[in-house]
């Protein structure tokens, strides 16, 4: 999906059905690079967190180990977020989910335990930063912000704590998809089957939630969310002092510039616009690895 045609053919299913999944992007290496990493915090965090809780959600993760900044710009990635936002973007916001393995009770509601389960039946759909339709007062809102989520384990059939999504829910107006206080409640949900080192791109306004893991494995994956430099961050970023300050790229992605540049735009503080410009990103780990 390297070539403009291939990716205006992505960006066309991308408009059509609000999601993309691109398979295979992480490398097996990077995969277990990552995967331990959120092992490694998740012992660090929150000891022995899998016996108690369901989830564990680390925020603004890429914080927490310099190697995670590495998924800010993955060139596939970034190329296809660029097309979709533009060049005045940044990272709003890191998570990292990580899913407890059998646990086919779980629920985001403890007062409704059984609430959700692995079939699809009860799962409670969410848009990000949904109240922007209230605010704006507009049958659909605009995009304003999308999320890569790199997944770091299998989830080939549902019931492995997947991502569901109601493809193409993005474009229908919000009056025509609530039907309850606390989220959709959607009988065209699928589930996202995914292997471990595919990306999912999805538009924040289609409707998706997470689901239970009943599987032997913990589920483990990293979200992406970017969102043009005017939004308000969503978690406060402390990076580390060893992320690469070279990278004028990731000096954008990563929040850098002033504040007024954030809404006037100078050339000066957007290297992605001549980068986008040019139709190419320098030479990105994942790519050296691939190459390998």
């Amino acid at each position: 999906m390297e070539t403009p045609e291939q990716l205006k053919v992505a960006i066309d299913d991308f408009e059509n059905w609000g999601l993309i999944l691109l398979s295979g992007r992480l490398s097996p290496q990077h995969v277990a690079r990552y995967r331990n990493i959120l092992e490694r915090l998740g012992s660090q965090i929150d000891p022995g967190w899998e016996t108690r809780h369901p989830d564990l959600v680390i925020n603004d993760v890429i914080s927490y180990d310099p190697q995670l900044v590495d998924l800010v710009d993955d060139p596939l990635v970034l190329s296809l977020v660029l097309r979709m936002l533009g060049d005045n973007i940044y990272v709003y916001m890191s998570e990292a989910i990580s899913r407890s393995a059998g646990n086919p009770d779980q629920s985001e509601d403890p007062a409704e335990p059984d609430g959700r389960n692995p079939t699809g039946a009860g799962l409670r759909f969410h848009q990000d930063s949904d109240g922007i339709e209230r605010d704006l007062k507009l049958p659909v809102a605009p995009r304003l912000s999308v999320k890569a989520g790199f997944y770091l384990t299998d989830a080939h059939h549902a019931g492995c704590g997947n991502t569901w999504v109601v493809p193409g829910s993005h474009r229908i107006p919000l009056a025509d998809q609530t039907d309850s206080a606390d989220g959709l409640h959607h009988d065209q949900g699928i589930p996202i089957l995914a292997s471990a080192g595919d990306v999912l791109i999805f538009d924040r306004r289609l409707w998706h939630g997470g689901s239970p893991n009943d599987s032997p494995n913990t589920r483990h994956a990293v979200f992406i969310g970017y969102a043009f430099r005017w939004l308000r961050p969503r978690f406060d970023t402390r990076l580390p002092d060893s992320i690469d300050s070279d990278s004028v790229l990731r000096q954008q992605l990563l929040g850098t510039g002033t504040t007024k540049g954030r809404y006037e735009a100078p050339d000066s503080e957007i290297p992605l616009k001549l980068t986008s410009q040019a139709h190419s990103l320098p030479a990105h780990p994942h790519q050296r690895a691939s190459a390998a």
